[in-house]
């Protein structure tokens, strides 16, 4: 069930689901309004395949929800598409869709972002660089850095916060673009935690150990608020 936090996704018409037809590996590759091509990633919860809208050509990303028997992913799936449907920030993946396939799993469509992850560009910088280069490249970091903050304070102006900031949620386009991905543990800033936390599930707080602010492993995510994503 909904925790009560979630009272406001559960009420937004804006993302009610819509059923997308296929079958498949990627649980129903190819559908109607979708052509699903390479898998762009995968975790516990979901997995993001590249697709082309059948409508009008435009390249997407469709992230499906795994299957578990409480069904915790598919409501932190559901939890991502109510932020992404909110929040407004050329950062922030606007949802291009929400549904169902065949198989009965929620998948919401977004924008498909070219590019890497921060985490992936950092560890392409790792190895000792030239004092020119070096100088040059902490320039990019720190504009990238700045783009994030940007990203991240529109958000708390709207009252919501991520909860799991991480280089592996930051995109990186070829223009050095920032986009935060992966809002399934976010939620309105100081509202208490949203359905996808892992705290009932795994027994610990949510977000990802070595990230996660300290007060929400002592307090719980329900007593903290934006300053979370500050940390």
């Amino acid at each position: 069930p909904l925790a009560s936090t979630l009272i406001w996704a559960a009420n937004d018409h804006s993302v009610a689901p819509r059923r997308l037809d296929g079958g498949g590996e990627a649980d129903d590759a190819d559908s109607e309004n979708y052509e699903i091509g390479e898998l762009l990633g995968e975790g516990g919860s979901a997995m993001v395949f590249a697709a082309v809208d059948r409508r009008d050509g435009r390249p997407v990303a469709i992230k499906v929800a795994r299957a578990d028997e409480r069904g915790a992913w598919r409501e932190a799936l559901r939890n991502e598409a109510a932020l992404l449907a909110r929040i407004r920030s050329p950062g922030v993946p606007a949802l291009l869709d929400l549904g169902t396939t065949a198989a009965g799993r929620l998948f919401l469509a977004m924008p498909r972002v070219e590019g890497a992850t921060l985490n992936a560009l950092i560890e392409t910088v790792r190895p000792a660089h030239p004092r020119v280069a070096a100088a040059l490249i902490r320039r990019r970091f720190l504009s990238i850095f700045l783009n994030l903050c940007e990203t991240v304070d529109a958000a708390h102006r709207q009252g919501f916060s991520h909860r799991d900031l991480k280089p592996r949620n930051v995109m990186v386009s070829g223009y050095d673009d920032v986009h935060v991905i992966d809002w399934g543990l976010g939620g309105p800033t100081g509202a208490g935690y949203c359905a996808g936390t892992r705290r009932s599930d795994a027994g610990n707080s949510g977000g990802t150990p070595g990230y996660i602010a300290p007060e929400a492993v002592r307090a719980g995510p329900e007593r903290t608020d934006h300053r979370v994503d500050v940390w």
